[in-house]
Parts: structure tokens; sequence; C-alpha cells
């Protein structure tokens, strides 16, 4: 593992996801309050939920990825091409967990919607989205969306997951489009640092209004953390997001007050115990603790 190497980043893509959405809705071309039904009518619950709450984690809508009969098919076949719609009508079988808005609970479906809603409103493919809206235009020569098992051609590093069988390379096991809008974007730290360090995205919003919306955090647990708009907040003031997908854990941070920029990648997540191989995120609060006692 170098500093130049490529890896898979799991949820840090969702705050490209939502910069995207907060550009649409900077443009005009959306609103936080429109419910998804002006936009998906045939999706069930979509008359319940708006844009805000698939961005904030508070819709209450189930996650996929618990699915029993997705997460067997996950296993046996795990180089499927899925299409994203399937995914969301799998999660949407499920009851709404809570009346959307009023808790939080974290749930990857809310972002594949708002990818999907992305789509429909620009005419365009997610892939272009990103690439045109954001990749291009801070030039971010290592960033990537995969929609498929392959890693870039560029060096990479491996991914590996620990199961009771032992340690497997995973590295292009599994079909991005299990991932999505939620967690397909490939990158290394020099890019993710400036994506960081251009405050995910706030460049491109022109309504400080939206700023505002964006940072608005629900709490998330009792130790004053708390999740924006596809944004979150941890530690002492650190605000980015973890990601988690087969192989890799991350976690990608900055600090507004001091400029502090934390990107951590491990190549390994296990199948066991998490805590035979701890996550990016547990890591970053010994590091915090350690080297950010002043904050």
């Amino acid at each position: 593992m170098t500093y130049n190497c490529l890896y898979r980043t799991g949820s840090f893509t969702k705050t490209f996801t939502g910069a995207i959405m907060l550009q649409l809705v900077s443009e005009g071309k959306i609103k936080l309050n429109d419910k998804i039904s002006k936009y998906f009518p045939e999706l069930r619950h979509s008359s319940l939920i708006n844009i805000r709450q698939l961005l904030n984690m508070s819709s209450g809508i189930y996650e996929y990825s618990k699915d029993i009969n997705y997460a067997n098919e996950l296993t046996k076949n795990p180089q499927k091409e899925w299409q994203t719609i399937d995914i969301i009508n799998i999660a949407l079988s499920h009851p709404l967990n809570f009346l959307p808005g009023s808790k939080w609970e974290y749930s990857n479906t809310n972002t594949l919607i708002a990818g999907l809603i992305i789509e429909k409103i620009t005419g365009e493919s997610f892939k272009t989205n990103i690439e045109n809206r954001i990749i291009k235009k801070l030039g971010l020569q290592n960033t990537f969306f995969q929609t498929d098992c392959n890693m870039p051609e560029k060096k990479y590093c491996k991914g590996y997951n620990l199961n009771y069988d032992g340690v497997h390379d995973v590295t292009e096991t599994y079909h991005q489009s299990n991932f999505g809008a939620a967690g397909s974007l490939v990158t290394n730290v020099k890019d993710a640092s400036l994506w960081l360090r251009m405050q995910m995205g706030d460049f491109l919003i022109s309504n400080p209004i939206l700023l505002f919306e964006k940072y608005n955090y629900i709490p998330m647990n009792d130790n004053n953390e708390g999740y924006g708009l596809a944004v979150m907040k941890i530690g002492k003031g650190f605000i980015g997001h973890s990601g988690g997908i087969p192989g890799y854990s991350s976690i990608s941070l900055y600090h507004p007050q001091s400029h502090a920029t934390v990107v951590i990648m491990f190549n390994m997540i296990s199948n066991i115990k998490s805590s035979d191989i701890p996550r990016a995120i547990d890591f970053f609060y010994k590091i915090q603790d350690i080297a950010f006692q002043e904050l």
C-alpha cells in the first residue's frame, strides 16, 4: 500500500452523490421538500418521503443488504449485474422502519434512490453526472465511478475479506451495481483529501441556505455525532464520511476549524468479528485522541 494506490471507498461515495443532488437544488431543478413520488410515483412509500429525508437518512426505508434473498443471491452470484431499481424494490418490499422524519437510521437504499432521481432529472447516467459535475471539474485524475467488477488500470491496493475459511482477495469479486451511488467510488488519498478540502462540493453550491441544510445534523448517537445531507460529523467536529465495502474499510474527514484532513484506508475487513480487524473509523478515534488533543 502506498499514498498513490487506488482503493474502493464504499460510502464515501455518498458525499459525491449528495453534492450532485444539492447542485440540482441550487440550479432549481429539484427541491429538498419534493416527494419521491414526483419522480417515481410507482415506488412504494414514495408519497411519504422527501429528498431531504433520503439524504439525511431519516426516511425509514429498509436497508436492502439485510434482505435475506438479496444476501443469498449476492453470495451465490457476486458478479451478477443488478438494475438499481430492482435492488430498491427489494428494499421497498419491506415495511418502513419508522414514520419518515421521525428518527434517524442508516440505509444505503436512500442513496440508491437519490442516484436514480439524479438520472431522471438530468437524463444522464449517474456515472456521467459524477464525472462531468465533479471529477472532471476538479481534475480528480485518480477518482473513478466503477460500474463493473474491475478496478481501473492504475496501481491499486487489493482488498481482502477475512472469512471463517481464511483470507480471500475480493478486489474484483463483486459487481459494483450492488453498491452504485451509495458506494462504488474508487479514489486515492490525494484526491480524497482534495475533495475534503473543498468541503465535499460546497464550492458547487450557490445558495447559502443549502449549506445550512447540509450541515443541519440529525443526532446519530449520544456522543454529539450527527448526520446531515450525505455528510456525517463525528469526533471533535470532523466532517466527511466512513466507508465499508467488501475488502475495504475507510474514513475520510475534514476539520473546518483547524483545516486538518484525515484519510484512513484499510485493505482488509473481517466477516467474523470486527474486533479481529478494526474498522478505519475505530482507528480514527485513536488517532484523534493522540494527534488532536487540542481540539
